[in-house]
């Protein structure tokens, strides 16, 4: 599974978030999401399709680097 290439980042919106969320997903599975805190704190949750991947470190912070900067963007 090639994540670090195919993967796609999506905005996605939470009612009872203030901020939104942005979603991982890869080939229809979300792999993971992140969003910001209603305390400011970026947090991430993984998800069941991330499940019995093998991810490259470097991979892995990349795509959380991303995700961190859309976070920024959105603020």
């Amino acid at each position: 599974m090639d994540i670090s290439r195919n993967a796609l980042w999506r905005k996605t919106t939470d009612i009872k978030r203030q901020h939104a969320v942005f979603e991982l997903v890869h080939d229809s599975a979300i792999l993971l999401d992140m969003g910001l805190s209603d305390n400011n704190v970026i947090e991430i949750c993984f998800h069941g399709g991330i499940c019995s991947a093998t991810i490259d470190l470097e991979d892995l912070l990349s795509l959380i680097e991303n995700g961190k900067k859309l976070i920024d963007s959105d603020r």
